[in-house]
């Protein structure tokens, strides 16, 4: 039985494991789709917290192209060291990154893959960008944390069972 097969068998959450591990994907391009920054009134609620969002999959000739937008609002610390802060900077960006699919795999299985490791693979430019845009808008920034294969599959809405997969 084909690699192919056997992800054509297996559940969706399987099968991106197995795929993953297979080589029958490929990333050819990724680009910053939007970058924006902003002042705007602190919320605690907010604070420092990081939102990821799917926003689309399109198909295209070239590939799959997977658009994955991250947001964060970073408070915006006064000189006084135990004053709140007034004003927080959100910042925004939307990353696409296209993927070639070498088999005929289903479409939940493309489903999956690109909403888990749409974020697995655009993680690590979110970061470099935010932490840099913060930085020019001499704000302290926040790091972002590293995110593991679990953790994406966590914030792309899925509970995780078993071992983590191959970042492919």
């Amino acid at each position: 039985m084909s690699e192919a097969e056997k992800v054509l068998e297996l559940s969706a959450e399987d099968a991106v494991q197995l795929l993953a591990k297979s080589g029958k994907v490929h990333f050819t391009d990724m680009r910053p789709l939007k970058i924006h920054a902003e002042i705007v009134p602190y919320s605690p609620e907010q604070n420092g917290q990081i939102f990821t969002r799917q926003i689309s999959m399109k198909h295209q000739e070239s590939g799959r192209i997977v658009v994955t937008e991250f947001e964060m609002s970073v408070p915006i610390r006064p000189i006084e060291q135990d004053a709140t802060p007034a004003q927080s900077a959100v910042v925004i960006v939307k990353i696409g990154i296209t993927y070639v699919f070498e088999s005929k795999i289903t479409e939940n299985v493309i489903q999956v893959w690109s909403r888990i490791y749409g974020v697995i693979h655009s993680w690590p430019f979110w970061r470099t960008i935010s932490y840099s845009l913060l930085a020019n808008m001499n704000i302290t920034p926040h790091v972002a944390p590293m995110v593991s294969p679990m953790e994406a599959a966590e914030m792309a809405g899925f509970k995780p069972t078993g071992e983590p997969a191959h970042l492919g």
